[in-house]
């Protein structure tokens, strides 16, 4: 402790405090720690110096609930702050400061909820292999220190201004998710504990479009009963590609033929690592004008980061153009509005409201038509595996179009559908969204990690469920596990190319469905009126909790492991809990009993959407996937 001039302030005083290990201070668990943990209040001897031994302390969220965190998610910002340890240092005739030192391997330095970080006040924790002064303190060996001055200025002082990151620099300056994973002892203790998540699915707060518009049981019904009628306008990023190499470029990433692919039909286009592991799966469209061709790919952030940086470090002559999804979208509006109309009426509505002649449009095959005056793309294509068109075009028309759309289907049943119904179609249709992108290991994506920022899309999945392994790529899939293996084709070099070549002719798993029994449904949601701790809340009718990455371990009734539980949820249309899941083949039979350990171990995580819980095994019997019938009829018909 000194004064401005290099004076050491005898007798100052100086008040410590910080969170401990598990970034909780001493006031938020009473019942936990004891009174005072982990403050102190020292006094600097004659030199001026002062020393305490304490525990390195752990970055954590701040309070995101209320209007907090509605300014967090407007600004689209984390809640977290990096570690650190607070002082207020005072001495007679100086004034007084509050401030913190912060470890320089803490993740979140550049983008601290509140703003607190400067240069000044970081510090490095290095890690000391020295008994004797281990002793002496009375700390194990070997052990972290760090030094540091807290210099006071006079009364009659008046203070310098000092400027902190602003926003676009802490931007700029965020690190690399190599970075993130150097500072992380356990990336999958920080991803299921930690992280905010990326994608509306369960957060509300990133997306415009209402929860329900009615409610949700009807409007599941609408799909399967008449037509509904949703708005994915704001929650799926966009990339658009050209450029004499753009064709090239996208048919050495992906592992489905583009032999056929031209503006008449779309593909779903999957982009693996080296080691044939999924990176993730969005829509392709080729467009062809005046230009030249140029290619549209909607949706999955991990797969169009992939195809921006094989684009950007390749030799490859292309142009590329982002359009984020509306919450990570910094222009505050999107390039082109889209719609998904489905639904046995579908048909009846779109022959009503598009002008002119409608022309049988085939499955996965494009048609320009107008609607309302407006030229829209349509996309024959069910996102609840109907008869569904996906309608796309320039976003500020979007409203006359929809308005349209409502009026041609009112005769015929029409409804709107909210984001809780939107994204609990998965279930019937068993697709599995956003597998988690496996790019966190391995020397060769090294260079990648360190292209992808620290506080982009794969520092923010958020797992959850009753898996948990220390080992990232036991969450990594195949295409195979997904269901893809008839998309992947061999007539082209791609990355991955012979890893999927040795694993075509008997992939160890299989995507099949779950359907839940009844009786432990009751018994899960009945434990809520019962004294004790429940069991996991089944929160209807998306049940799972993560922010995509849902991973429950299903077993055979002798107890031996045979794949993961993934999506889970209800609907009204089967009156049925079901789980989507990757099961080692051997047991993806139809009509296999098996059982799911619902719920996570300790308690839960600490997530926020995770209460305390204890876990309960769920009897399930295996089914085909997709599971309702009406699907698999309708799903590859024509309108």
């Amino acid at each position: 402790m000194t004064g401005p001039d290099g004076e050491p302030l005898a007798g100052a005083l100086v008040d410590v405090w910080q969170a401990n290990a598990d970034g909780f201070y001493d006031v938020q668990q009473p019942d936990v720690q004891p009174e005072r943990n982990l403050r102190g209040l020292f006094t600097a001897d004659h030199d001026g110096r002062f020393w305490f031994r304490t525990i390195v302390p752990r970055y954590y969220p701040i309070p995101d609930d209320g209007p907090v965190g509605q300014l967090l998610a407007a600004t689209n910002r984390y809640p977290y702050r990096p570690a650190h340890v607070h002082f207020i240092a005072t001495a007679p005739g100086y004034r007084p400061v509050t401030t913190h030192l912060f470890v320089d391997d803490s993740p979140y330095l550049d983008s601290d909820a509140v703003f607190g970080v400067k240069e000044s006040l970081v510090r490095p924790f290095p890690l000391v292999d020295d008994p004797g002064r281990a002793a002496e303190a009375g700390l194990p060996n070997p052990f972290r220190a760090v030094h540091f001055d807290i210099a006071l200025l006079r009364a009659d002082q008046t203070p310098r201004p000092r400027g902190t990151r602003t926003m676009a620099t802490a931007d700029r300056n965020a690190g690399s998710l190599q970075d993130l994973i150097d500072a992380t002892p356990n990336l999958v203790d920080h991803l299921y504990n930690d992280t905010p998540g990326p994608h509306s699915r369960i957060r509300a707060d990133l997306n415009p479009v209402p929860t329900e518009f009615s409610n949700w049981r009807d409007e599941q019904r609408a799909w399967r009963e008449t037509a509904i009628l949703f708005d994915q306008s704001h929650h799926m990023p966009e990339l658009f590609l050209s450029g004499p190499d753009a064709f090239a470029l996208l048919n050495s990433i992906g592992v489905n033929s583009l032999a056929n692919l031209d503006p008449t039909r779309a593909k779903q286009f999957i982009g693996c690592t080296a080691r044939g592991q999924m990176i993730g799966d969005c829509i392709l469209y080729a467009h062809s004008d005046q230009t030249g061709d140029h290619y549209e790919l909607v949706s999955s952030m991990p797969l169009l980061n992939w195809v921006e940086y094989q684009a950007k470090t390749g030799d490859w002559d292309v142009t590329i153009e982002r359009d984020n999804n509306t919450s990570d979208n910094p222009t505050g509006r999107r390039a082109k509005f889209r719609f998904q109309l489905d639904g046995p009426n579908a048909s009846e509505i779109f022959d009503a409201v598009v002008e002119g002649d409608t022309a049988e449009i085939k499955f996965f095959r494009t048609a320009r038509v107008r609607i309302a005056g407006v030229e829209v793309l349509v996309l024959r294509h069910g996102m609840a595996g109907h008869k569904g068109v996906e309608i796309s075009g320039p976003y500020e028309h979007g409203e006359k179009v929809r308005a349209a759309i409502l009026a041609a289907g009112a005769e015929h049943g029409l409804r709107q559908g909210g984001t809780k119904a939107y994204f609990s179609t998965l279930y019937e249709q068993a697709w599995v969204a956003y597998p988690l992108p496996a790019i966190y290991t391995g020397e060769d994506l090294r260079a990648y990690r360190e292209w992808l920022p620290a506080d982009g899309w794969e520092g923010k999945f958020s797992i959850a469920g009753s898996f948990v392994s220390n080992n990232i790529e036991d969450y990594y899939v195949t295409p195979y596990d997904l269901g893809y293996g008839h998309i992947v084709k061999f007539d082209h070099d791609f990355i991955g190319r012979d890893v999927l070549e040795e694993l075509a002719p008997n992939p160890p798993r299989k995507k099949m469905t779950l359907v839940w029994n009844a009786d432990d449904v009751l018994r899960i949601v009945g434990s809520l009126l019962e004294p004790g701790v429940p069991y996991k809340y089944l929160e209807l009718p998306v049940a799972d909790y993560g922010n995509m990455i849902q991973r429950d371990e299903v077993r055979s009734l002798d107890g031996t492991f045979v794949g993961l539980s993934t999506y889970t949820g209800y609907s009204i249309n089967e009156r049925k809990i079901l789980s989507i899941a990757l099961l080692d083949a051997e047991h993806a039979v139809p009509g296999e009993e098996v059982t799911i350990l619902w719920g996570e171990p300790d308690g839960g995580s600490r997530k926020p959407r995770v209460e305390l819980h204890q876990q309960t095994l769920v009897r399930a019997t295996v089914a085909s996937a997709p599971y309702a019938a009406a699907v698999q009829q309708m799903m590859r018909s024509s309108i």
